[in-house]
């Protein structure tokens, strides 16, 4: 009995003197799978890791209180997620969902391929041989995006010259819908509307 008893007492003393700490796994938000090489830090404090091959990770030695954790990872949109450590709970088992980032540079090549594609169809239409068009630049009217979907409204200015005798220079601008979703790993083009031609500043 008194040997069972200095047990349970040298147990509860390890457990209450044990470190607090901040673990658990971080996914993929559309695919569910888990994510490698995440930056895990928690802000204020000089520690960090990053995850494993499997998306765990572990940090130990923290401090008791509300801490602001931190994941990021080149290509993803960064999350921050507050996590409270008390005496009562010092093992904190903590997940989290990374989204595949739409860039601006993502972007910027979609709308640039609108106007180059839009360029070849009109190219292509009969009549058109006496005309020269190319694209020239893009404004985008209107963006939304939830991370799992995005629209965006996008105008697309090309300029036309006649190659006639009464020729001359002249703008063509037209609006273009789009829609996009984020697959896991990239960003898909759904639909792309029919450019509706239109009086605006680009």
């Amino acid at each position: 009995m008194r040997t069972s008893f200095f047990l349970l007492l040298l147990m509860s003393f390890f457990y209450s003197c044990s470190s607090p700490k901040v673990e658990g796994v971080v996914t993929n938000g559309i695919s569910n799978e888990p994510i490698s090489g995440v930056l895990v830090t928690i802000s204020g404090l000089d520690k960090s890791d990053s995850t494993t091959a499997e998306g765990k990770y572990l940090i130990k030695d923290v401090p008791i209180g509300d801490l602001i954790v931190k994941y990021s990872k080149s290509g993803f949109v960064p999350v921050e997620e507050k996590v409270s450590i008390s005496e009562d709970r010092k093992e904190v088992f903590h997940s989290a969902a990374l989204y595949k980032e739409l860039s601006e540079s993502i972007i910027d090549s979609l709308c640039k391929s609108i106007g180059v594609n839009e360029v070849k169809k009109i190219k292509s239409q009969p009549g058109y041989s006496n005309y020269y068009y190319k694209y020239n630049k893009y404004k985008i009217f209107d963006f939304q995006n939830d991370l799992k979907s995005a629209t965006i409204k996008v105008g697309i200015n090309i300029k036309g010259k006649s190659n006639g005798t009464f020729g001359g220079e002249f703008n063509l601008n037209k609006l273009f819908e789009v829609k996009l979703v984020n697959t896991g790993n990239s960003w898909k083009v759904t639909y792309l509307s029919e450019g509706q031609r239109g009086y605006f500043d680009i």
